[in-house]
């Protein structure tokens, strides 16, 4: 089906982008490919545990936003070196496929030595340099994803290791790939994928543009809060110094045991951090 619309987002503002992805989704003519690049920073997918998938006091300390999709899937870091695409279409119409083969179909034309696997990674030479996650809501989903064109990959590995002892009893947890780089300029790679998906001229948004959305301000002043970044973190214990461990609801310390037995504790009902 041909797109009704194909956008560029100018902004580098994650949350900005993940909000006008967002209102996109709900709104817009379908089907629609939007195309965006982010400063640093770690997005976690909805169901995970941002203390289990990073260490948000080296992200605050390095200047890397942490941020919570509204679609599940794992943890990937972000720079102005890495694309991201998101391609929606109505509930009838969607395949988890179409999007990343589509992809992978154009950047076989130009040389590049890609597949995808049962994951629906795009893999070059078998490494990984795109991911893939979905979401489904009444009668639209999308499917979007990274490409690593020319990121900085030794920020990846330290980026996403975890600072503390936890033990998860709720959540997903992400599987970590080897990955590499497509050496692609970004500018080529959204035009050729543009193409690839039959629009001949994107329609670049600049931030303003997409802030001037009511509900696209309301969403990015959302995703940076510490209800929906922390508070939504499913429930999980932690390991504490001095043999204690700390149960974590919502993100904050419900309770604290010893030798397995509850305690009483001054961080109980804290933030935990």
């Amino acid at each position: 089906m041909p797109l009704s619309r194909c956008i560029i987002a100018a902004s580098t503002n994650p949350y900005v982008n993940l909000a006008y992805e967002h209102h996109l989704f709900q709104h817009t003519k379908l089907p629609c490919l939007l195309l965006y690049r982010n400063r640093k920073s770690v997005v976690v997918g909805r169901n995970q545990n941002p203390w289990l998938e990073t260490d948000p006091k080296l992200l605050a300390k390095n200047k890397v936003d942490l941020v919570r999709r509204y679609s599940g899937g794992g943890t990937v870091y972000h720079d102005l070196g890495n694309v991201n695409y998101c391609y929606m279409t109505t509930r009838r119409d969607f395949t988890r496929l179409f999007a990343i083969q589509t992809i992978c179909e154009m950047l076989e034309a130009k040389g590049k030595d890609v597949c995808v696997n049962d994951r629906h990674d795009l893999l070059l030479s078998g490494k990984k340099v795109s991911g893939s996650a979905f979401k489904i809501a009444k009668e639209r989903a999308y499917a979007h994803g990274t490409m690593l064109l020319s990121a900085d990959l030794a920020s990846v590995s330290p980026f996403l290791q975890s600072a503390k002892r936890i033990h998860l009893t709720h959540g997903t947890e992400s599987v970590r790939s080897p990955v590499a780089n497509l050496e692609i300029d970004h500018n080529e790679f959204m035009l050729a994928a543009s193409h690839a998906f039959g629009c001949m001229s994107p329609q670049t948004v600049i931030e303003k543009e997409a802030l001037a959305i009511s509900d696209v301000r309301e969403a990015a002043e959302s995703l940076q809060s510490w209800a929906w970044m922390y508070g939504q973190t499913p429930r999980f214990k932690v390991q504490l110094e001095d043999s204690y461990e700390a149960s974590i609801v919502r993100g904050r310390v419900d309770a604290v045991y010893k030798d397995g037995e509850a305690v009483p504790h001054p961080l109980i009902s804290e933030p935990f951090q």
